[in-house]
């Protein structure tokens, strides 16, 4: 088999572990499970790299090998976006598009690579390209074996795939999906969970190099002070994380009773406008049934992002006091839910994904979401193919709101408000004075595979933040998570349910 074919299977492979599903009871096991299998294809990507270097110096193998797995480790992971396509009615376009972002990333990746090269190549003060090993240990009058126990490959290629990974979340698309460091944050289990403490010093990209150090080093190197510098480090990240897990006391103090909705509409319903009355009906319905089935009174009601698919105009309150008047007699403080909001500007309106928390008075505030979803709520580039994403995805852009660190209510602990993807960024974590944080999403446009992988990212995002999050989804998975990601109450995929959950505010 060919190196080519090999990364390819290798891409596959690691993209499998982001598909890999989460067997019930058995948690430990599909973890154990999930982290081989993409083991597997880092180290046999970075085997690849490591022949292609040292038996046959070569920029455009590198490259076509960099591409080849990138490509296959998006197409495979990525493959959940179909459902969107065929709710859309736009099932033909789905393979054009997930094969440019697998080429557009995974030519990132392929770059990276003769970047590898190049480097090593100056690290070892290789003048010119050499075809075969033996010329170049000839050449320099070294021997082989020497030049491999020189750790330069195993440190470059940590270094080559960080610049993937941030190259992913800070470039073009600005999409930090499936990053290496997720794999660690979908099981509920305390051995998963230990390994993604360390990214709340260090960053969640620090946690993938220094797993991606550790295989390699084990696998690929020969030099032992390598293997025994990487094994100390993740022996270390294994005792700060089992430290910072049980030293996680119950926090002390009243807790905040909170009402989570979630209607589990199929997106295709929720997409009729004939359907945007009965939508709203039901969510009243399942909260006045949620309110009365419950022995605790909740202060906030929580429905998903989206809930109210009539569009919330500023010269029509009809659907504000539609909510208000049938819920007037129930006892809670505010409603907070998703809508998508048409503002009146000078030249032309301009719409928002919106959270509105609403009082039985008054709308209290309004945040507009600050960081907007690729091809989801904006289309970058629209202006290069504008016939082809209008088809597509429609004429208007999503416009984004100003940033808001904390929302600050009466006698509710403030919060981080968060809709849907804004959570996977970095900038919409940095907590000024907010206690917890509220993420409210729709992600029924999508298959299982994305859910899971969402969760996993806005869990990982919770434990670097330290901050308690209360996450509800319109399909699932809707849940309460410590400050160091571990879920308390949850409503799983695909379940009609509203449920009374406590949060605990450190």
């Amino acid at each position: 088999m060919d190196q080519i074919s090999k990364s390819s299977i290798y891409g596959m492979l690691y993209g499998a572990s982001f598909l890999f599903p989460i067997l019930e009871r058995f948690h430990f096991v599909s973890f154990l499970l999930r982290i081989s299998i993409a083991s597997a294809g880092i180290i046999g990507i970075a085997s690849v790299l490591r022949d292609q270097y040292f038996k046959n110096f070569a920029l455009k193998s590198s490259f076509v090998c960099g591409l080849c797995f990138g490509a296959c480790f998006i197409i495979v992971s990525l493959f959940g976006i179909y459902k969107a396509f065929y709710i859309v009615n736009q099932k033909m376009f789905f393979v054009p598009c997930l094969l440019f972002l697998a080429f557009v990333w995974g030519g990132m990746f392929g770059w990276i690579c003769i970047m590898q090269s190049v480097l090593l190549e100056k690290i070892t003060n290789t003048k010119k390209k050499l075809s075969t090993f033996a010329d170049y240990a000839l050449s320099n009058n070294i021997k082989k074996n020497n030049l491999e126990r020189i750790p330069f490959f195993s440190l470059s290629f940590v270094i080559c795939w960080l610049l993937f990974e941030l190259s992913r979340s800070f470039l073009l698309f600005k999409f930090p999906w499936n990053l290496t460091s997720h794999l660690f944050c979908f099981e509920n289990t305390y051995p998963s969970l230990l390994f993604a403490q360390i990214v709340k010093p260090g960053g969640i990209y620090f946690l993938s190099v220094v797993w991606n150090l550790f295989v390699v080093s084990i696998f690929c190197e020969k030099s032992k002070s390598l293997k025994i510098i990487s094994t100390f480090i993740i022996s270390t990240v294994i005792i700060y994380g089992l430290a910072r897990l049980y030293s996680d006391h119950q926090p002390i103090g009243n807790p905040i009773p909170i009402l989570i909705v979630q209607p589990n509409i199929s997106q295709e319903i929720r997409l009729k406008k004939e359907h945007t009355g009965p939508v709203l009906q039901q969510m009243i319905r399942l909260t006045l049934q949620g309110i009365q089935a419950s022995s605790i009174k909740p202060k906030i009601i929580i429905w998903p992002e989206t809930a109210v698919t009539q569009m919330i105009r500023e010269d029509d309150t009809s659907v504000i006091s539609q909510i208000q008047n049938q819920t007037k007699n129930c006892t809670y403080k505010y409603i907070i839910f998703g809508a998508d909001r048409v503002r009146n500007c000078e030249k032309h309106p301009v719409w928002h994904n919106s959270m509105i928390v609403l009082s039985k008075q008054k709308v209290e505030q309004i945040y507009d979401k600050n960081v907007l979803l690729p091809f989801g709520e904006y289309i970058p580039w629209r202006c290069l193919f504008p016939t082809f994403f209008n088809k597509i995805l429609g004429s208007i852009d999503c416009t984004p709101g100003e940033r808001v660190d904390n929302v600050i209510l009466d006698k509710i602990p403030s919060f981080i408000p968060q809709i849907c993807s804004e959570f996977m960024h970095k900038k919409r974590i940095i907590p000024a004075k907010a206690k917890w944080v509220l993420q409210i999403l729709n992600d029924g446009w999508f298959a299982t595979s994305i859910l899971r992988q969402h969760l996993a990212v806005d869990r990982l995002r919770a434990i670097e933040a330290g901050l308690p999050l209360v996450r509800v989804a319109n399909t699932g998975i809707s849940c309460v998570m410590t400050r160091r990601g571990v879920i308390t109450e949850q409503i799983n995929l695909n379940h009609q349910a509203v449920r009374c959950v406590s949060l605990r505010i450190a």
